[in-house]
């Protein structure tokens, strides 16, 4: 097929099949492994034994909760046959919503899912539209069945596909009662929670479908522990390393940037770099191997972000130039800071520029990169004598940075760029997983 092919994202709704293959991907496997949460105040949580009997779980202040997402997202509790690959199981209308967290959920959901599901569905519109998708044949492998194939392309692996609990704490171990399937069916006494100074409760889906509600709906009382977020912190204050009513003023100047405008730009970006691979990487070629996804879902992912989250276009030919005063290109600086965030966010400044490794180098050196191009685009967009309607994130974040409220600036320049940065690295780490 030669044709450019273009799919308006009015149609979206009707790829129902694309969609649900994207869900039960993130079901299957999810980019986050766990939610933190800490308990704000002394309270509880209601769960149920191996008998179906109710089980009040107290919950003194200061316990640590982590919501595993793997664990729940394959518990027998809430989907049938959690192991298999059953898109369709998401076409039921009570398929449990509160059991499937890729976005996280309630207040906290992250702001930036539409952007993301847009992207992603996108990608794999324009895929199936023009090619036909095989698992690559490998002579290890020769002669398996397809149901052979399948089950070993599915299989659990360790850090992905866990179905078991694990309660503890950091003073005393307690013991746990697990019943016949081998799953946590209670958690400890009273006695001994509340022996405890520090508690560390690891919630999987143990019967807590409606303990999760709780956790989740109530940012109050289950807040997120922000010490273990300040890494985040790295450009600027921003909404994920943030709670309380720091929290809420970065929510409401930040939420209406993901708008159905920008929905439609990251839509025709994402058409656009999709086309581009066609037509200037693929082309002329019938077959296409690629050893691993996330050869193809990173380029994408860096261009669609350039675009729909900087308003600044990239291709896969061009950027080749430095820019006077740079030492990488606008391109190279973005993907080297994305690919490289742990680092970032692990190690401080001068040891990344000192360290004996090119790669910690260039971390350092792609993030002051970074730094100095956003820092130039907030200038230049604000000096502008003609300011142009635009629906990227960035131009979105700038304009309410410059907001009033109470005489002063909504957002700073180093927030929003904080803001911009924390949104980046959700939406890369979500899409090349």
């Amino acid at each position: 097929m030669n044709k450019r092919r273009y799919i308006s994202i009015s149609k979206v709704c009707l790829q129902m099949a694309e969609n649900l293959v994207f869900y039960e991907t993130l079901r299957m496997f999810p980019p986050a492994g766990n939610i933190p949460k800490v308990a704000a105040e002394d309270t509880t949580l209601v769960t149920h034994n191996s008998a179906g009997e109710p089980v009040i779980v107290p919950v003194p202040q200061g316990t640590y909760l982590t919501l595993h997402l793997v664990g729940m997202h394959y518990h027998p509790l809430y989907w049938n046959d959690p192991a298999m690959f059953q898109p369709a199981r998401f076409l039921a209308p009570d398929f449990p919503r509160d059991a499937f967290l890729p976005f996280s959920g309630g207040a906290r959901a992250c702001l930036g899912r539409r952007f993301f599901e847009t992207e992603g569905i996108a990608i794999l519109t324009m895929l199936i539209s023009k090619f036909k998708i095989e698992v690559k044949n490998e002579a290890e492998f020769a002669g398996e069945s397809f149901e052979e194939k399948k089950a070993r392309i599915f299989q659990s692996r360790e850090g992905l596909t866990m179905t078991f609990v694990v309660c503890s704490y950091y003073m005393n171990m307690v013991s746990l009662n697990t019943g016949p399937s081998g799953l946590c069916t209670s958690l400890w006494s009273s006695k001994d929670v509340n022996s405890a100074t520090q508690v560390l409760l690891i919630v999987v889906a143990i019967g807590l479908w409606v303990s999760i509600k709780q956790i989740t709906a109530h940012r109050a009382k289950f807040p997120k522990p922000v010490e273990e977020y300040t890494a985040l912190s790295f450009f600027g204050r921003n909404i994920v390393a943030s709670e309380g009513e720091e929290w809420k003023r970065y929510r409401k100047v930040t939420a209406p940037a993901f708008s159905e405008p920008n929905n439609k730009l990251v839509w025709d970006e994402t058409v656009r770099i999709m086309n581009g691979l066609f037509d200037d990487v693929w082309a002329g070629k019938d077959t296409i191997i690629v050893d691993h996804a996330v050869e193809i879902t990173l380029p994408i992912a860096l261009f669609v972000i350039g675009a729909a989250g900087f308003g600044r276009r990239i291709s896969w030919e061009d950027d080749l130039i430095i820019p006077a005063g740079h030492k990488m290109t606008f391109k190279d600086s973005l993907h080297h800071a994305s690919m490289d965030i742990p680092f970032k966010a692990s190690f401080p400044d001068w040891f990344l520029q000192y360290a004996p490794s090119k790669r910690l180098n260039r971390c350092k050196a792609a993030y002051d990169e970074l730094d100095m191009f956003m820092t130039e685009m907030v200038q230049a967009r604000r000096n502008a004598e003609k300011k142009e309607e635009r629906y990227d994130l960035f131009s979105s974040l700038l304009d309410a940075s410059e907001g009033e409220q109470d005489g002063g600036a909504i957002l700073t320049d180093r927030e929003l760029l904080g803001s911009w940065a924390c949104y980046d690295f959700v939406r890369r780490v979500l899409m090349c997983s």
